[in-house]
């Protein structure tokens, strides 16, 4: 090999090294532009990165100053919750004090009203219906047929009116019971046995067999009897009929009245043992109430169920002890 051979061979050699070290240098030079990229698109990242952490960080002491309200808030709700609960609790506290209040006006004007109606009003209706009696003797034979009509009516009101002063003294006049030993059924008996049931009115008893003697004022109970059995047949005017049932649940006896007649509206039901609440064209609306009087001195209880147009049940539960 010559030497001319030889020098071109070496520049051969020589231009090939030097596109090989500008490929190279291309290749680092587009590497560092590729780390400048990437940095610049980490710095970029970081940034981003920082910004979401600073609207995370915000978020959260949002978040929880929301919460602290939030918290404040359901305190408010809380306490104005108690307070309204306890307006609505003095409220009904006033109603009651106010119901009391009139309740024991009513009450007084009753007790006034009963000394006037026991000497002043019953006693000329003594007089009335001794005159009708007589003059229904004197001319019995020979009594006009209109007459003998009024005279009827004069009858029937007087005794109207002799109920209502009865029931404002009964009322008035209610005293501790005076308690004997008695036979429930016995008292029930008499009770019947006493009232103006008219030939439309079935009865049908059920006393309870081998029942214990009661602790009670047989009067005063006799008298709770009379009433709801009183009212039983004012409220089957067409017919109808009356159950009485007796029997012991536990230490409680139990006396039920049970009618088939018109029933009790519902917007009375609330106001039935209201003294002067009545439904009634006649009467003051004191029987009940007096009932209700009587049977809580025995330590017993007077309750009703009833519907319209189909009937009700008035039960009284009595204790068997014997000492209240």
């Amino acid at each position: 090999m010559n030497k001319k051979t030889i020098i071109h061979a070496s520049d051969k050699m020589a231009l090939k090294l030097k596109a090989l070290a500008k490929e190279k240098e291309d290749v680092r030079r587009n590497l560092v532009t590729t780390a400048k990229e990437l940095a610049l698109k980490a710095k970029a990242l970081a940034v981003t990165a920082k910004k979401k952490e600073d609207i995370r960080r915000k978020l959260a002491v949002t978040a929880e100053k929301l919460r602290l309200k939030a918290k404040a808030l359901a305190v408010i709700a809380k306490e104005k919750e108690d307070i309204r609960r306890k307006l609505a609790v003095t409220t009904e506290k006033l109603k009651e004090s106010r119901d009391e209040l009139a309740r024991k006006e009513k009450l007084a004007a009753i007790g006034k009203l009963a000394g006037i109606m026991g000497h002043e009003i019953r006693n000329p209706l003594g007089v009335i219906r001794n005159s009708i009696y007589f003059l229904n003797m004197k001319f019995k034979e020979s009594i006009d047929e209109k007459v003998k009509k009024h005279m009827d009516i004069l009858e029937t009101e007087i005794v109207a009116a002799d109920k209502i002063i009865s029931d404002v003294l009964e009322f008035a006049r209610t005293k501790p019971p005076s308690l004997t030993e008695a036979d429930i059924n016995g008292v029930v008996e008499t009770a019947l046995s006493k009232a103006s049931i008219t030939e439309t009115v079935k009865v049908q008893t059920d006393l309870g067999e081998n029942l214990p003697t009661l602790n009670i004022d047989r009067a005063q109970i006799g008298q709770v009897f009379s009433n709801i059995i009183s009212n039983a047949i004012e409220a089957m005017p067409e017919g109808g009929e009356l159950r009485v049932t007796t029997s012991q649940t536990d230490s409680f006896i139990s006396i039920a009245f049970k009618d088939t007649g018109v029933g009790i509206p519902k917007e009375n039901i609330d106001k039935l043992f209201t003294p002067l609440f009545s439904t009634k064209t006649k009467g003051l609306g004191l029987g009940l109430s007096a009932c209700q009087n009587i049977i809580s001195a025995h330590q017993g209880k007077i309750e009703f169920e009833s519907k319209e147009n189909q009937g009700t049940i008035f039960t009284v539960t009595l204790p068997i002890h014997k000492n209240y």
